[in-house]
């Protein structure tokens, strides 16, 4: 008897799982081997029942509390360990992690930033604005400044007022500085200074009311000056500053406190940002903030943080933070809108790092007042208080901080399950081999593409930024505790649980373009076996080996595409490896190639959208002695591999995958 009728009798009398589960194992176990060992895959478990489950070597997604039969094959089940703080280990040969495009990095202490995004509007500086009111009764006369916007300087003057109660005043005061005159002269000769003391108290008097009534010493000089007592007076405007209202037209009889004009400084603005509360944390008194308006492209503007509202807006959740903005040249103006950015540093516990406001002193009611000595308020005249005391009794700079810089790692390394992050550790293995342990590690913070760390890793450490997912997926091809599938279920009865259909994903153009020339590869092999040409069949297998070792582009498939690709890819790389193994006779290496066929069929039902032109699953009764076997094809005139030209045309095709317009069905 033949080699291939020995192999075939064997699969025939019931060996059938028990050599396809080896191969299939081997094939995986290939590609991730030492030069003279298999791969090496260890886990740390402890050996309590309670922390046994089991699960099957052929379908290691099918994990039950107790022993039995896998639901999917009829295999028995294996113990498997799994522990919350279990540690797997994967070693690899230099090459094979090439292959995989494995990338490390060490972890380090580094300076990072927070990076918060806000948006807002300018507006006037509410301290920086007055109100200009009558003083006194009477009618305006004239309104030197009769429209808004226009800007004027302190002392200019902006109405004349009628008024009868001034044209008293002014009699009054005349009458009173004669009084003082002629109590200076005295009577006969003689000076009574009781009457003079008492003139000059009149006079005084007089002159206090119309300081309060608004008028300077200037102009009551004037007044005192004339020889004539004026029924008009001149309101001169207190400070620079744009007009922003007029509130009266000329004519108009008014009141004591009848508003005239709005005044307002904009030599200096607020700017008002609406901060989330998740960014409260980190915002600060005296942080810098720098923000950018669409009438200046491509200019940044910068200002510091002076307040922050003590409450949260219920319709927004958002907090008020007022930034003041010095305006020289007055080139930003009030509503305009703001894109704003405040970098706070991170520090080694992960907090925010207030800045350092220690020498600086400010006032409780205007914290805008700043100075970097003791005094009073030049506002309300309350004493100045230290400013970081200021702001830590209203919650705005931290109280404690943790020294040094953070412990970071790329965002790329950690897998995210839920509440926990496991991180793969690049170690020194045996004979030139490298050893990767995943690790549960506890992180802070994210700020700049990196994680702050806070527990599980040291500086100086590798740690696999690129190819954890694969380092994962091996996990599970070899029945290991994976840590991205740490979950136990069960399964209640086999039979109820139904089987999953694979769907169809969306590629990018360079891994459709990958897929699809790996493919045109396949075709080749399945026809050199149907043609039985041996030295086709040889070059196929390196044209597939070399397709599937170019660059796939994986790292832009979605993030559960990428690590469902990096199990099919690892499956598809050890069974052709084991395909293509030296000295096989061919029925051996047709033996090979179902397990090979079966790992390419599995990716297609995923991938098979980037295919151009039809995908047909083709079956044969008589293989193996009849137990019968699959295999693909690009259109549907029977090509049989399995048996070549002694049964060419056996099989018919019970599938198709793809359609002729690329799309599976």
């Amino acid at each position: 008897m033949t080699s291939s009728n020995n192999i075939q009798k064997w699969l025939l009398v019931g060996a059938a799982p028990a050599i396809l589960m080896v191969v299939a194992f081997a094939a995986g176990a290939y590609l991730f081997s030492a030069p003279k060992t298999e791969s090496t895959l260890t886990t740390q478990a402890e050996s309590e029942h309670d922390n046994t489950t089991w699960t099957c070597s052929m379908h290691p997604s099918v994990q039950m509390l107790e022993p039995g039969k896998c639901p999917i094959c009829l295999m028995d089940l294996i113990a498997l360990a799994r522990t919350a703080g279990s540690g797997a280990q994967v070693s690899l040969r230099p090459d094979v992690i090439d292959l995989l495009a494995i990338e490390t990095r060490p972890v380090v202490r580094q300076a990072i930033g927070h990076a918060i995004s806000m948006v807002g509007s300018l507006t006037v500086d509410e301290t920086r604005t007055s109100m200009i009111s009558a003083w006194v009764p009477g009618r305006i006369d004239r309104l030197f400044v009769d429209s808004t916007g226009i800007y004027v300087r302190k002392d200019d003057h902006l109405a004349d007022l009628y008024s009868p109660p001034l044209y008293q005043a002014q009699v009054e005061l005349a009458q009173a500085l004669s009084a003082l005159d002629r109590a200076k002269t005295g009577r006969n000769g003689k000076i009574d200074e009781s009457l003079i003391a008492a003139a000059t108290s009149g006079v005084h008097a007089v002159k206090e009311r119309m300081r309060l009534w608004g008028l300077g010493d200037a102009q009551i000089a004037k007044f005192a000056s004339l020889d004539e007592p004026t029924d008009r007076i001149t309101i001169y405007a207190p400070s620079n500053g744009v007009i922003t209202s007029k509130l009266v037209h000329e004519g108009r009889y008014i009141e004591t406190g009848t508003p005239i004009y709005q005044i307002a400084d904009l030599s200096s603005l607020w700017l008002e940002l609406q901060a989330f509360e998740s960014d409260l944390p980190w915002l600060f008194l005296g942080q810098r903030v720098e923000f950018n308006t669409d009438s200046h492209s491509g200019e940044t503007f910068e200002g510091i943080i002076t307040f922050v509202e003590p409450w949260i807006d219920s319709s927004t959740r958002t907090a008020k933070l007022r930034v003041e903005v010095p305006n020289p040249g007055g080139r930003l103006k009030p509503e305009m809108f703001v894109r704003a950015n405040v970098i706070a540093q991170v520090g080694a516990g992960g907090a925010a790092l207030a800045p350092d406001l220690e020498g600086s002193f400010a006032c409780p009611m205007h914290p805008q007042i700043r100075s970097e000595l003791e005094g009073s308020c030049p506002i309300c005249e309350m004493p100045l208080e230290p400013l970081a005391k200021l702001a830590e009794s209203f919650g705005l700079a931290a109280t404690s901080q943790e020294s040094g810089l953070p412990l970071i790692i790329p965002t790329t390394a950690p897998l995210l399950t839920g509440k926990r992050a496991v991180v793969y550790v690049q170690t020194e293995g045996e004979d030139g081999a490298r050893l990767f342990e995943g690790r549960e590690i506890k992180l802070g913070p994210r700020a700049s593409g990196m994680y702050v760390v806070l527990a599980g890793l040291e500086e100086g450490e590798l740690v696999v930024t690129r190819g954890a997912f694969k380092l994962d997926s091996e996990l599970e091809l070899k029945a290991q505790p994976s840590w991205m599938n740490s979950g136990v279920w069960e399964i209640e009865q086999p039979s109820s649980r139904p089987a999953r259909a694979e769907r169809a994903v969306d590629l990018p153009a360079l891994f459709g373009e990958s897929w699809n020339a790996f493919w045109l590869a396949y075709l080749e092999i399945q026809e050199s076996l149907a043609g039985d040409d041996l030295e086709a069949f040889r070059a196929a297998g390196a044209k597939a080996q070399e397709r599937l070792e170019s660059q796939f582009g994986e790292e832009e498939l979605a993030e559960d595409v990428q690590r469902s690709w990096s199990k099919d890819m690892i499956s598809l790389a050890g069974s052709l490896r084991e395909l293509r193994a030296e000295g096989l006779a061919i029925a051996q290496q047709r033996a090979r190639f179902e397990i090979f066929n079966g790992a390419v069929y599995r990716a297609m039902k995923k991938y098979g959208a980037a295919i151009e032109g039809p995908v047909y699953v083709v079956h044969c009764p008589m293989a193996f002695d009849g137990r019968g076997a699959d295999w693909l094809q690009a259109d549907q005139l029977v090509n049989n591999p399995y048996y070549g030209a002694m049964m060419l045309r056996c099989g018919s095709v019970k599938e198709t995958l793809v359609s002729d317009k690329g799309e599976n069905k």
